[in-house]
């Protein structure tokens, strides 16, 4: 049936937001968000039932907000019923099956079904490259997640093969400068790692960092995930001053990029800290954990209350690692026992 022109319009605006959904990343934002695109979903069904593209999208955006959130099992349970009904509405060949088996076998994946998920990751990249071929994007990333997924799972050989005909993929068909090639060989350096090819992971990894500063620059996370990586390599391989070299610009960058109160940067200052502990430089160990103590202390104030329960605790036992670094280098220092004392109590219940 023909929809009145007032229900066009509504529909058009649902369309629009879902959208505009993939550029929030704020957690109070997302938290916003969620009841209105829930709404959104029970208008369409209203408006013109649930068999059609309008209804799937919108569950793709509320499968999205949920897993953003760290609402693993709504996504999950969303992501669901999102295969069953386009399974059910369009059938296994048409282009929206494989992106939602993606996306279920993600939250099997981190739910710890590793065995389903990694059965729905390689469905969804046969079917891909049965329906648009090996050259296409959309291949590219389904055999991507492909790759996670089974690191994931620990199948590290198969892993590595399925990384190693990705950047083959991307060097044939998009070439070396690709953005994206820089980011397969991140993750073909730390399947090597995971591999105990670690002189193998270094060159690729060292590889990977200059592909990734020609695509998208210092400023950037990709080169921050592929610089923080290389240098815990030159630290491994104990190419110390090397390693110190990269943390030290690792936080300056990640500083500039994120801010001083971002936990991106909490991260990275976290892996600097532990390179100058290893090499018994403690004071700035130590100063740099307190810091990384602080910011995510106050992140988790701030975003507590919309996060989902799994995530919370997740959050509270990040705390773990530095706040038992923090301690460790504060021993060994001496005259820090009310420093201490301050951060195991503001922390005891979190950290307990």
């Amino acid at each position: 049936r023909r929809l009145p022109r007032d229900d066009q319009f509504d529909l058009a605006r649902i369309q629009a937001r879902s959208i505009d959904i993939n550029a929030l990343t704020d957690p109070s934002d997302l938290s916003m968000e969620l009841p209105r695109r829930q709404r959104d979903l029970r208008e369409v069904e209203r408006l013109v039932g649930t068999n059609n593209r309008h209804y799937l999208m919108v569950l793709l955006n509320v499968g999205d907000i949920h897993l953003k959130l760290g609402q693993t099992s709504r996504a999950d349970q969303t992501y669901r019923e999102l295969t069953d009904r386009v399974f059910d509405v369009a059938g296994p060949s048409h282009p929206w099956f494989p992106t939602a088996l993606a996306r279920l076998a993600s939250t099997r994946s981190d739910l710890g079904d590793h065995p389903v998920a990694v059965g729905h990751a390689r469905q969804a990249a046969q079917l891909v490259e049965t329906q648009a071929g090996p050259w296409s994007d959309e291949y590219l990333v389904r055999l991507q997640t492909l790759g996670q997924t089974l690191h994931s799972a620990s199948f590290h050989n198969e892993s590595l093969g399925v990384f190693e005909e990705l950047v083959a993929l991307h060097l044939e068909f998009r070439g070396r400068e690709h953005p994206d090639t820089g980011t397969c060989l991140t993750s073909l350096a730390q399947s090597y790692y995971n591999d105990h090819q670690f002189s193998r992971a270094r060159d690729v990894a060292r590889d990977a960092l200059e592909v990734v500063l020609k695509s998208f620059g210092k400023k950037s996370r990709q080169y921050l995930h592929a610089l923080n990586f290389v240098a815990q390599l030159e630290d491994d391989a104990d190419n110390h001053q090397q390693a110190r070299e990269h943390f030290d610009e690792l936080v300056e960058v990640s500083r500039e990029v994120f801010g001083p109160d971002h936990p991106n940067y909490a991260t990275y200052l976290g892996s600097a800290a532990a390179h100058y502990e290893l090499l018994g430089d403690l004071e700035p160990a130590a100063d740099m954990l307190e810091d990384v103590l602080t910011i995510r202390r106050r992140y988790l104030n701030e975003t507590f209350a919309a996060q989902a329960e799994s995530h919370q605790l997740e959050m509270a036992a990040d705390l773990r690692g530095p706040l038992f670094g923090y301690v460790t280098c504060c021993i060994q220092l001496g005259g820090r026992e009310q420093d201490i004392w301050r951060h195991v109590l503001e922390w005891k219940g979190a950290v307990s």
